[in-house]
């Protein structure tokens, strides 16, 4: 079979990103919802939450989160980023601080006891 002739229609939603912001997203390495205390709020008013989160702050401002430090039967373990790699000083765990620079995905990582 041969095509001579095919139309497309496409459908998309566009956002203009502000430069002036940055999306932190925070994810969970298990099935789990433990809280995710941040201190203060976010661009859109939202602070802590359960489970994988997203928040929106200005550039540079400084973000510390906690993760719950025993969720059930589940620990928490350590903080890494999009690759795995440790974020944070392992001695202040399960703290992390941040500046927001840019985009930036974390994971708190946790495993069972």
């Amino acid at each position: 079979m041969v095509v001579d002739n095919l139309r497309l229609t496409i459908t998309y939603d566009y956002y203009e990103t502000r430069n002036d912001l940055c999306r932190l997203d925070v994810e969970i390495s298990q099935p789990i919802w433990p809280i995710i205390f941040i201190n203060g709020r976010d661009v859109n008013g939202r602070g802590n939450g359960q489970g994988a989160i997203s928040r929106t702050y200005y550039r540079n401002q400084s973000v510390i989160l906690r993760a719950e430090a025993v969720y059930g039967e589940w620990e928490f373990v350590r903080w890494a980023d999009r690759n795995g790699s440790n974020l944070g000083d392992p001695a202040s765990w399960p703290q992390l601080e941040l500046e927001c620079t840019r985009n930036v995905l974390v994971r708190a990582v946790y495993v069972r006891r």
